[in-house]
């Protein structure tokens, strides 16, 4: 019941609150600070160390390169589609990502974001899957931005969108499952967040379909669509 977790969601608030007095205090000087791995990074691990410096700082910066229409939002929801890719993947490899991508292709892990761009240009597609994979990989980055206290915790989750919270294991950065994101998107919290991705996640998945996985098959890397392999 809701009210039995409202002590553990005042203290939730109150961390909070204390987290944005004090990026606020320090937000003039984030803003100022270049920041290099926005720029060429190829993974959402190298975007998050960058954001958990200064979240409202990111914030700022990515409400306007939305308004600029700027490619980088773009280039982000690319990059975190397919670190979930990468991750919902396989187990081998644990919580590294180089590993698992090596485990996965064959070669070494990008390490700027035109050679990942470059690796995955064939296996871009424009099916449902794909696009609704891309659109929820946003959603994601951007909720874990704003809301971290919500994010990493079942049990906000749980309250605000009424779902079970299935997540990724064994990834550098809790994932969660493809239906927990519309199910979070439906809700008040996530309709402020982002209004205009309602429209691309209207349906559920199959949970049997629900994740975009990489597959080495003939020697050659290649999309299926499947479960996950890790439900916690």
């Amino acid at each position: 019941m809701v009210h039995e977790l409202v002590p553990r969601m005042s203290h939730d608030i109150e961390t909070s609150l204390i987290s944005f007095t004090d990026e606020r205090e320090t937000l003039s000087n984030a803003l100022t600070i270049h920041e290099p791995k926005l720029v060429d990074c190829a993974t959402s691990e190298d975007i998050m160390t960058t954001v958990r410096k200064n979240r409202l700082a990111f914030s700022i910066r990515m409400s306007k390169w939305m308004r600029q229409k700027s490619k980088i939002v773009d280039e982000f929801a690319q990059i975190h589609m397919w670190y979930r890719c990468v991750n919902v993947s396989t187990n081998s490899g644990g919580s590294v990502f180089a590993k698992k991508w090596s485990n996965l292709t064959g070669t070494a892990a990008p390490k700027t974001r035109d050679a990942l761009f470059k690796f995955v240009a064939p296996l871009c597609d424009s099916d449902n899957l794909y696009e609704k994979s891309l659109a929820l990989a946003l959603f994601e980055l951007l909720f874990m931005t704003v809301a971290p206290s919500i994010f990493e915790k079942d049990h906000w989750i749980q309250a605000l969108a009424v779902t079970h919270v299935p997540w990724i294991n064994f990834s550098g950065t809790r994932l969660l499952h493809p239906n927990v994101l519309p199910a979070l998107l439906r809700s008040q919290c996530g309709d402020i967040i982002l209004r205009q991705l309602k429209v691309n996640c209207d349906e559920w998945l199959p949970n049997e379909f629900a994740v975009m996985k990489m597959k080495k098959e003939n020697g050659e890397v290649g999309l299926t669509a499947g479960a996950l392999l890790i439900d916690c």
